[in-house]
């Protein structure tokens, strides 16, 4: 009787390991420079390309290749699955334990909406209007019809119930994974409700990285959510999560020079330090600043820090970091560091971590109030409607408002026991010109005068810096009308002379605050010489009318100050460093380019 042998094994598994892995490589199982391929998981649309599988067959010829061939596959390459292109997860579902278990990035996009939306691009650029690419591009739609809710539920329905097949096979702390689901109707009263229910799953899941998008607006409450699940991902290791959490806060326990401390480096400090408001926003805002060094220009210190914390796609992908930066998507990333508003949470926890936030806040940033607005610093009020005409508009020829916006801000905004908390408070007037700055007694500069008095007993005075600025135009054509271009060109002495009246107007309550050695404990004017823009200002010599703006400041500074005006600058101590709109507006040195 002859003996049967059993075959002999191939000769691509008789070569070592590494060797074999060299192969796998070579035939396109992954790029060999280690950047990750992107393969969609049957689900890829139109435009995108899918990396050639010429080796698929090597994948079936023998169960020791297959399983070596599948764990390089799912560890060294990205997978990605659009529900909106088959409607279904179900090749996601399909995956098998092994895979699962191998695989370290995932994406899943159940609806999202374009990073670059068809109606801003030119037609020839614009994709196929099906039905399919409409619906993906709106997002996840919440209406208040029944039955368009109900399909919206189906869906969601569908990637939990896919997301509790596969998570548990995944290997914990291993996974980068990231979820979009664009909630289209942000305002929606179910918006929030269907945000939580789409990170569900994620509950009790360990990943090494985790990005989450939920709306393309940055909406602050689903950011929150889309924050909260992602970072509890990364907290610890899935086996401690069945630990209950502590019912009380540590932070509170610690003294509050170290509360502070921690507190700083929280939202609450902006990445320059400089805090925005104005007249026409009525918000808080923040002024951002190119980044100089990215264009091979020198830059501040001070200014580049802050640089970091904003527009993180320019640290990687652009496309790929801008679909989940926090500062413009209603999302969250573990790599993005961008500057966004601080929320409630720190301000609601208990009175003492509030008085503690409102602290840090209120004095660890300068405040910047615009009288008008702040996006533009160099605007004046725009020419208004003619009453009972549609066409013909009318100049603004006065101070149109009861109460400078300094003024409201101090006593409206910022609560009064919060005062004493500032540090550096900057005035900002546009280039007004002379018939458009309050005249004597006007009602605003009553009312100032009235606020500063019932407020100076609630500054905290040697603590504080206050810097009186009045911007100015960025060229002599960058006025909101021609008549006031007109005026602008035709100051006469009398003009002139009224506009600088307005300015000691709004400087006289002032000089209360800096009497005695209690008092304000530095101030810094910057005023716009009147006659610098009109016609025969222009045609005279620049270096001249910077002469002059030395001169009113110094003036100014004094008149305020008394007595202390030159300790302000006693011991080479220097005036603080302009804000971040006075650089981005008129150059690095602070003077126009003339």
């Amino acid at each position: 009787m002859v003996g049967t042998s059993s075959p002999a094994p191939s000769a691509l598994l008789r070569l070592p390991p590494n060797i074999r892995r060299d192969i796998y490589l070579l035939i396109g199982v992954t790029s060999p420079d280690g950047e990750p391929l992107v393969y969609n998981l049957r689900g890829r649309k139109a435009a995108e390309s899918q990396p050639p599988t010429d080796w698929y067959g090597l994948l079936l010829s023998c169960r020791a290749m297959y399983l070596e061939i599948s764990a390089l596959l799912y560890s060294a390459n990205s997978f990605i699955i659009h529900y909106t292109v088959q409607r279904s997860l179900r090749p996601l579902r399909a995956l098998t334990p092994a895979s699962l278990a191998a695989i370290t990035n995932l994406e899943v996009v159940i609806k999202e909406s374009p990073l670059f939306p068809s109606r801003n691009r030119p037609p020839t650029q614009r994709g196929p209007r099906d039905p399919a690419r409409r619906e993906e591009e709106t997002g996840l739609n919440i209406a208040l019809s029944h039955n368009k809710f109900k399909e919206t539920s189906a869906v969601v329905t569908e990637w939990v119930n896919a997301a509790n097949t596969i998570f548990p096979c995944i290997t914990p702390g291993r996974v980068n994974f990231n979820l979009v689901c664009d909630i289209r109707k942000q305002h929606h009263i179910r918006a929030i409700s269907v945000a939580s229910r789409v990170v569900s799953p994620l509950e009790g899941i360990s990943f090494k990285n985790c990005h989450i998008r939920l709306a393309e607006s940055r909406i602050p409450e689903i950011r929150q959510v889309a924050r909260n699940a992602a970072l509890g991902t990364l907290r610890r290791p899935a086996r401690e999560r069945s630990k209950p959490p502590s019912s009380t806060s540590r932070l509170l326990t610690l003294p509050r020079e170290l509360r502070l401390c921690i507190l700083e480096y929280t939202d609450l400090i902006t990445p320059w330090k400089e805090v925005s408001w104005s007249r026409q926003s009525s918000r808080y805002s923040v002024f951002h600043t190119p980044c100089a060094e990215l264009e091979g220009h020198q830059s501040r210190p001070d200014i580049h820090h802050g640089c970091q914390f904003r527009r993180c796609w320019l640290n990687g992908d652009p496309l790929y970091a801008k679909r989940f930066c926090q500062s413009v998507r209603a999302a969250f990333s573990s790599s993005c560091r961008c500057w966004t508003c601080p929320g409630p949470n720190l301000f609601l926890i208990c009175r003492t971590l509030c008085n503690d936030a409102q602290f840090v806040f209120f004095s660890g940033n300068r405040f910047v109030v615009h009288d008008y607005y702040d996006m533009k610093p160099s605007q004046t009020p725009m020419p208004r409607l003619r009453q009972g005409s549609r066409r013909r508009k009318e100049p603004v020829t006065h101070y149109l408002y009861e109460r400078f916006a300094a003024a409201f801000f101090l006593e409206e905004v910022v609560p009064a026991h919060c005062l004493a908390y500032l540090r550096f408070l900057d005035i900002v007037f546009p280039p007004y010109a002379y018939y458009l700055w309050p005249k004597p007694n006007h009602l605003a500069l009553v009312d100032w005068e009235a606020t500063i008095g019932r407020l100076a007993a609630n500054f905290n005075l040697p603590s504080l810096t206050i810097r009186l600025t009045v911007a100015q135009p960025q060229s002599p054509v960058d006025y909101s009308n021609e008549y006031e271009k007109i005026a602008r060109y035709r100051v006469t002495k009398t003009r002139g002379e009224a506009q600088l009246a307005a300015y000691a107007q709004v400087m006289r309550p002032l000089k209360r605050l800096a009497i005695g050695p209690d008092g304000l404990e530095r101030f810094y004017a910057h005023l716009m010489f009147p006659w610098g823009w009109a016609y025969d200002g222009r045609s005279g010599s620049v270096p001249a009318i910077r002469e002059q703006e030395k001169k009113l400041k110094r003036d100014a500074e004094k008149d305020v100050m008394g007595d202390r005006y030159d300790d302000m600058y006693a011991h080479a101590k220097g005036e603080p460093a302009q804000a971040i709109w006075h650089g981005v507006w008129y150059g690095s040195n602070g003077f126009l380019s003339v």
